[in-house]
């Protein structure tokens, strides 16, 4: 760990509070006569926010050890300045190329081109999700190995395996999975008897509720055939909404699960673990075998179509 201090200055004294935001964890200081002061400790340069209370803005930084000069504009934090962080120089360059390059161009070529870079770690992990899985392994690959063991290296390298995992033709792994109910959906009980259909949602998410009709509907078309849908509940807010969203929705038929919720309880940690997904609502059909037979991002007629399509095949018709 090295030790950093954040001397900070602000043009404006009507705000009390401000916040530097790293990672899962928040610090707090109060501002006094238009200054303040943070310290704490860093394992390696990392992206962060700074955040005063009271305005829903935020100015990103990238944080390093030194002793670092910031002066914030409370009227415009983006004119804000950081000094004495390398590391925040890089990164606001990088910023720059990103402003007219809608394919991530630039973004990429600058990543690989600078493989020994905290800032292409976190650059990387955040176009992973735009660009191939192929891409993503080869920046990856090309990271010395100090990047490969930082927060963003293994993050990165945490979603390459769940992508990987997340193709068609690849067999899932077993799971014990706890209900709504507290009762146990057990793979082995399904494995080669059931065709399964998973499908993450939350309450809150308008494509979600658009999408449960046609699931309803393929409930009732296939349940005695061999289908179970198993209804994951991702990021709801807390487990009373999920449930309320379960009678209001009227599924339960479905196996219904949760993940996680928005106060960071996880019920479920199988899928987080397992599997990649740009968002919800995102379905993954599981054949008999054990193998992923068909995945659909978002909603739409198209995906609604597609389903159909391998249904159908899945179950001879």
């Amino acid at each position: 760990m090295n030790d950093f201090v954040i001397d900070g200055e602000i043009n404006e004294t009507k705000f009390k509070n401000v916040i530097l935001h790293t990672n899962n964890t928040q610090d707090t200081v109060k501002i006094v006569n238009g200054k303040f002061r943070f310290k704490g400790e860093v394992f390696h340069p990392m992206y962060a926010e700074i955040k005063l209370i009271g305005d829903e803005k935020y100015f990103p930084i990238f944080l390093e050890s030194g002793n670092l000069k910031l002066k914030l504009d409370s009227e415009n934090l983006e004119k804000s300045v950081l000094k004495n962080s390398k590391s925040n120089k890089e990164y606001n360059k990088v910023r720059a190329l990103r402003e007219d390059d809608t394919l991530n161009t630039k973004l990429i070529e600058y990543v690989f081109n600078h493989p020994d870079s905290y800032v292409s770690a976190y650059y990387s992990y955040i176009i992973s999700s735009k660009i191939s899985l192929d891409s993503t392994q080869i920046l990856y690959n090309n990271f010395t190995q100090r990047i490969k063991e930082c927060h963003n290296g293994k993050w990165l390298k945490e979603s390459l395996n769940k992508r990987h995992n997340t193709q068609i033709g690849i067999k899932i792994p077993d799971f014990n999975l706890i209900d709504f109910k507290r009762d146990s959906i057990v793979y082995s009980e399904l494995k080669h008897k059931k065709i399964i259909l998973f499908d993450y949602w939350a309450s809150w998410c308008v494509p979600c509720i658009k999408s449960l009709p046609h699931l309803k509907k393929i409930q009732e078309k296939y349940a005695d055939k061999g289908l179970e849908i198993i209804a994951v509940s991702y990021l709801d807010f807390n487990r009373k909404q999920w449930l309320s969203a379960i009678e209001k929705y009227e599924i339960k038929a479905f196996n219904n699960v949760a993940a996680q919720f928005m106060n960071g309880k996880i019920e479920n940690d199988f899928f987080e673990k397992n599997f990649y997904h740009n968002g919800i609502p995102f379905i993954m059909l599981v054949d008999k075998k054990g193998e992923i037979a068909g995945l659909w991002n978002e909603y739409s007629q198209e995906n609604e179509d597609s389903m159909d399509r391998v249904l159908k095949e899945l179950f001879n018709e």
